[in-house]
C-alpha cells in the first residue's frame, strides 16, 4: 500500500538512499542493491520487532533518508490499530492529520466513503 500511494518518488528517494556509499555500515564502500518495492513495503508493514535482523540497515537508512515513508508507516499503523480496537472517534482525528501527510489520497478516500469506513470500524 505504502509503495502504491508514494510511487516513484518513493522508490527513487530510497535508491538514492541507499546506493550512496556509507562508511558506517559497510567497510569497504561498496554500493549496495536496493531493495525491491515489495519488499520495502513488507518491511513497512509488518510489526517493527518482525523485521529481519539482517535488514535493520535498510531500515535505519530509509528513517534517516525517506522520513515520509516512516510518517506513513505510523498512520497506517494507527489505521490498523483503529480498526483492530474498533474506536470509531479516532476516525475522523485520523483523517484531519493523514489528510496532511503522504497518504493524503488515501485520507480522501477514506472521506469519500466514510459512512462506509466507519460502519467497518464498528
Amino acid at each position: 500500500m505504502f509503495i502504491q500511494l508514494h510511487g516513484d518518488l518513493v522508490i527513487r528517494q530510497l535508491r538514492r538512499a541507499t546506493r550512496r556509499p556509507d562508511d558506517s555500515s559497510d567497510p569497504t564502500g561498496r554500493v549496495r542493491k536496493t531493495p525491491s518495492a515489495r519488499k520495502i513495503a513488507r518491511f513497512m508493514t509488518i510489526k517493527r520487532d518482525q523485521v529481519p535482523r539482517d535488514q535493520g540497515s535498510i531500515m535505519a537508512k530509509i528513517a534517516h533518508d525517506v522520513p515520509p515513508l516512516l510518517e506513513a508507516r505510523d498512520l497506517v499503523d494507527r489505521f490498523h490499530e483503529m480498526m483492530r480496537q474498533q474506536k470509531v472517534a479516532d476516525l475522523d482525528p485520523w483523517i484531519a492529520t493523514a489528510l496532511d501527510s503522504p497518504l493524503s489520497s488515501f485520507a480522501k478516500g477514506i472521506m469519500a466513503d466514510h459512512d462506509a469506513v466507519q460502519a467497518a470500524i464498528i
